[in-house]
């Protein structure tokens, strides 16, 4: 990737029910921090599930639901170590 990547926003579920997932197992590999974005179950993300996706290179998860743009905003702002704007939304 040219100028490379400062965080790799990831869906686990991609169009025709691919896994986003995949991404991870190709080449290059992880190649920044990676934060992944699903609808699935809170409950499926915790115990072995969270160990799997870590060994994957996933560094933390956002679940898709209520005020999840404000959650999504916090997660990239201390993944990218930038100062959070409260009006960041509001824009």
């Amino acid at each position: 990737v040219r100028g490379g990547l400062d965080l790799l926003l990831l869906d686990m579920t991609l169009e025709k029910g691919e896994n986003g997932l995949r991404l991870l197992s190709e080449p290059p590999g992880k190649i920044c921090p990676v934060l992944l974005f699903t609808a699935q179950d809170e409950s499926d993300m915790y115990g072995d599930r969270w160990a799997q996706l870590k060994a994957m290179g996933v560094d933390d998860v956002v679940l898709k639901g209520m005020n999840m743009g404000e959650m999504l905003l916090r997660k990239v702002t201390e993944m990218l170590g930038e100062p959070r704007h409260e009006n960041a939304l509001r824009r």
